[in-house]
């Protein structure tokens, strides 16, 4: 098997756009080595993107700019995270364990494509959009837009994921972040959940949810954010969303979970994280 180690990104974009369905990107590989490892997949080539100028996190008029090889660990401790999109933050220190962290990035949760995975449904309510680079050009896309199933996205096989661009967090912004899983820590999500609102004398407004492990993607609980918008947050309100949130909704039973239990716990999550604001 060839292995491919470009420094530069036209580089990798020349072999993408050559061998695109041959090959397959390796960068942390926290995934792809595991799979790889349990016969799942079978590559004829790899292009480590290591070497690549992907690995920074930059402020820049009311955006922030990750690279897309920038480590979850770097996400967690990088205070222009904390400050501006802290949902994100707090999302990736919940993922794996220190040496899981700061092998995975962020750009590597995202193009796996899991409906479980953890930087997503943070990135869902800050409007992220995501930049994909190949030879024909550069294009941006929204992240709610990314996902195509479990598995599967519209990155096309000669494009790159290089970067993550979103917005920073309003100064009255309150949230937060709910995961289940298997035990306390390192283990995959079987519901996570992502909220942010800005709370002013008793009413949320400009909400936006996002539900991970819940539906064949992450997913935008748009009727729940409209449901809570502009109104004195109560405990019917309250109760209403967690009715609503758990329509929306979409899980199956696996390994992991079964369907009912999933749905039960969005709800619950949501409904912890709103009694507490």
């Amino acid at each position: 098997m060839q292995v491919f180690s470009p420094e530069i990104i036209e580089e990798a974009t020349e072999i993408l756009g050559e061998r695109g369905e041959e090959v397959r990107i390796l960068a942390g590989g926290t995934d792809l080595v595991v799979r790889m490892k349990e016969d799942a997949v079978h590559p004829r080539a790899l292009i480590n993107i290591g070497r690549l100028p992907l690995d920074y996190i930059e402020e820049e008029k009311g955006r922030l700019r990750i690279g897309a090889l920038t480590t979850l660990e770097t996400i967690f401790r990088s205070d222009l995270i904390n400050s501006y999109a802290p949902v994100l933050s707090y999302a990736a220190g919940q993922m794996g364990s220190p040496q899981i962290r700061n092998l995975g990035t962020v750009g590597g949760n995202i193009a796996n494509a899991s409906p479980a995975a953890d930087t997503v449904p943070p990135l869902f309510i800050y409007n992220a959009e995501l930049v994909l680079v190949s030879q024909r050009g550069r294009r941006t896309m929204p992240i709610r837009d990314f996902f195509a199933g479990p598995g599967k996205s519209y990155l096309e096989e000669d494009e790159l994921l290089t970067e993550v661009i979103l917005r920073k967090r309003e100064k009255d912004e309150r949230w937060f972040f709910s995961k289940l899983g298997q035990r306390r820590a390192m283990a995959i999500s079987k519901v996570s959940l992502a909220f942010k609102g800005i709370f002013h004398q008793g009413r949320l407004n400009d909400v936006s949810l996002a539900l991970g492990a819940v539906a064949p993607t992450v997913i935008y609980a748009q009727r729940t954010a409209i449901l809570l918008n502009s109104k004195p947050l109560n405990s019917e309100l309250i109760d209403e969303a967690s009715r609503i949130i758990q329509e929306e909704a979409e899980p199956i039973s696996d390994i992991r979970s079964t369907s009912e239990y999933r749905r039960k716990m969005v709800g619950a999550l949501l409904k912890r994280g709103l009694m507490e604001l």
